[in-house]
């Protein structure tokens, strides 16, 4: 198909190699990764006056959480609330895309083994974790619970990935207004603490924390997500019965 591909470019006949241009046919643009890693409270509790954003936030101890891969969800799938849950929360993120196999990288090197960036809505049930004693990994881990893209941009496209605005809406209502300059800790102080103990390999994921102002959504309801720099997602809430 390549080779036939290159022998049509010139006749402007490539109708065969086209598909459709239907946003729901778009998958995760991050395949398959081996680890997908979210940062928890990583941004203030309530939302700050911007122009507040660049002052330094009082430093927290880094946490997170592992969610699986089989959680991933492309860009305008539904978001599949479970009936066993009455909290379903879905948070915006800027997610770290890792480039190469990286153990014990620094805060002065980390970036280097950023291949690129998507956006990544991180939901959680939080009355399920609440049930399981506190535990974040089934309320984190739900089908479609890692919606994730439209797009996966390159490092180089996103000069400062500390400067970035993030907004969320929930069927209009702007709910999250905020920026990647109030996180505690930056992306190479994330890579660096997490590369302590895990080996991340390439296409593997760090989703950074979320500002905040998010909320509980119904089924009905229709989730909408922006990252400055890196598209928009859209999904509709609906019950996973």
């Amino acid at each position: 198909m390549f080779d036939w591909a290159v022998e049509q470019a010139d006749s402007g006949d490539l109708r065969d190699c086209l598909w459709s241009d239907d946003p729901e046919r778009l998958g995760p643009p991050v395949g398959r990764p081996q680890t997908i890693w979210c940062m928890l409270a990583n941004y203030p509790r309530r939302p700050s006056d911007p122009d507040q954003r660049q002052q330094p936030q009082p430093q927290r101890g880094l946490q997170g959480c592992l969610k699986p891969p089989g959680s991933l969800a492309g860009p305008h799938d539904a978001l599949r609330h479970p009936v066993i849950s009455e909290r379903v929360d879905p948070e915006m993120e800027l997610a770290v895309v890792i480039g190469h196999r990286s153990r014990f990288l620094t805060p002065d090197t980390a970036l280097r083994a950023v291949a690129g960036y998507v956006g990544f809505c991180d939901v959680g049930s939080r009355d399920v974790s609440e049930r399981d004693n506190n535990r974040m990994d089934r309320g984190k881990g739900f089908d479609t619970y890692g919606i994730t893209g439209p797009w996966f941009v390159t490092a180089d496209e996103i000069p400062d990935p500390h400067r970035l605005r993030i907004r969320g809406w929930v069927n209009g209502e702007l709910r999250q207004d905020g920026s990647t300059a109030q996180m505690f800790h930056s992306v190479p102080e994330q890579l660096a603490w997490l590369t302590e103990a895990l080996t991340l390999a390439p296409g593997d994921v760090l989703s950074t924390g979320t500002p905040p102002g998010h909320g509980v959504v119904r089924p009905g309801d229709v989730v909408r997500g922006e990252i400055e720099g890196l598209g928009v997602i859209e999904n509709k809430v609906v019950l996973d019965d």
